[in-house]
C-alpha cells in the first residue's frame, strides 16, 4: 500500500496571474478554501493565501480590484510530487511554516495538501486509543526536550 502525498491530494482552486485580488477571494470565499494556486500552462507559479491577503494586499493599502495576483502571489511555492512519502509532506508543513503543498504529477497542479484537512484526519485517528496514546506521548517527548 502506498503512503504517499496523492493520499492527501484534494480539489485546488487555480487561478490566473492576471485575475485580481478581488476575483479570487470571491472564488476563494465560493469554495471554502484558504488559498488559489496560479498556474502558467498548467504548471504551477505561484500561491496567493490568506496570508498574502492579509500581508501584501489590505496592509500595504493596495485595491483588491486593481491588483493583478502577479503582483502578490507567492512566487515558486514549494511543491511535492504526488509519490512523495507523507513522512516528506508534514516535513515540509513543519520547517516551513505553510498551510498549503501544491502536490503535481510531471510539473503539473493535481490537487493541494492543507493543514487543515490534516488536522481532520488527525482528529479522526485521535479518536481511536492507542493512537491518541502515542500522540500524547510524543508531545510529553517534545516537551522536555531541550529549548535549541
Amino acid at each position: 500500500m502506498s503512503h504517499d502525498a496523492s493520499l492527501l491530494a484534494c480539489e485546488v482552486l487555480a487561478a490566473t496571474m492576471s485575475d485580481t485580488v478581488l476575483q479570487t477571494c470571491q472564488m476563494m470565499t465560493k469554495a471554502k478554501v484558504g488559498c488559489a494556486v496560479i498556474l502558467d500552462g498548467g504548471r504551477p507559479v505561484g500561491i496567493f493565501s490568506e496570508r498574502d491577503l492579509l500581508n501584501r494586499v489590505v496592509s500595504a493599502g493596495k485595491d483588491p480590484a486593481k491588483t493583478r495576483l502577479v503582483e502578490v502571489m507567492t512566487e515558486k511555492p514549494v511543491s511535492l510530487v504526488t509519490e512523495a512519502p507523507l513522512a516528506t509532506v508534514f516535513s515540509v508543513f513543519a520547517k516551513n511554516d505553510f498551510r498549503h503543498i501544491p502536490i503535481t504529477e510531471m510539473g503539473k497542479l493535481v490537487g493541494i495538501v492543507s493543514l487543515s484537512d490534516a488536522a481532520k484526519i488527525l482528529s479522526e485517528v485521535c479518536k481511536e486509543e492507542k493512537y491518541l496514546e502515542l500522540f500524547v506521548e510524543r508531545l510529553r517527548a517534545r516537551r522536555q526536550r531541550p529549548p535549541a
